[in-house]
């Protein structure tokens, strides 16, 4: 019995990918850099802040340790200054929450945005008490594919990892989940291809948000 979802953010529950781009391009072009189709940041986030930099700095030949340091912080600040501009939230996805409410199912986010930025995000987008919790990128917890966020969800919920489902977007999700041993949903309206969710180990792809209730 399902008693527990945990849910990725960017590209799970909220189309990040316009406001994620063009944060990054503003800086890039700050520092006269060529910046990016946004549809190129499919395969840049995912890892959290600080690896989407430094891919995006890589794929334009300018990724050294110095840069980076004199980079990131600006590219942060722009990202801190506006963290929704043009964010939306996916279609169904705010019935299946409802849905999944209404069966006692507990709700949680976990993702490797900034903590401060996805509890941001969350409260902006969602009535207060939909979700039971939310955990983002702190210092001392190592980010996904590393289990731990999804661990100490559930250990906190008192919550068994038979009990409990990851739903997110990408390969980094499927192998959250089954680092933590527990069932692992590929979202397949976000940021990544099916193919890569199911190379990544998911119980089963959603090719809509409702259809998690098929499988719950």
């Amino acid at each position: 019995m399902t008693k527990f979802c945990v849910f990725d953010l960017d590209g799970t529950l909220l189309n990040t990918l316009g406001n994620i781009g063009g944060n990054m391009n503003r800086a890039l072009e700050d520092f006269g850099i060529e910046p990016f189709p946004l549809e190129q940041y499919r395969y840049f986030v995912g890892n959290g802040s600080r690896n989407l930099t430094e891919r995006a700095l890589a794929a334009r030949g300018k990724l050294t340790p110095e840069f980076f340091e004199e980079f990131y912080p600006h590219f942060f600040a722009i990202y801190e200054a506006v963290p929704d501009r043009g964010v939306t939230v996916y279609d169904e996805i705010e019935t299946l929450l409802s849905a999944l409410k209404e069966r006692g199912i507990r709700l949680a986010v976990c993702t490797n945005k900034p903590n401060a930025a996805a509890q941001k995000s969350v409260a902006g987008f969602f009535d207060e008490g939909t979700f039971d919790d939310v955990i983002g990128a702190v210092d001392g917890m190592a980010l996904k594919p590393a289990p731990d966020g999804v661990l100490s969800l559930l250990a906190k919920h008192g919550i068994s990892p038979e009990e409990a489902a990851f739903i997110g977007d990408s390969d980094v999700d499927m192998l959250t989940a089954c680092a933590a041993g527990v069932r692992g949903f590929g979202a397949a309206w976000g940021f990544r291809t099916a193919e890569e969710l199911e190379k990544a180990g998911a119980t089963a792809l959603l090719s809509h948000p409702l259809e998690l209730l098929e499988h719950i």
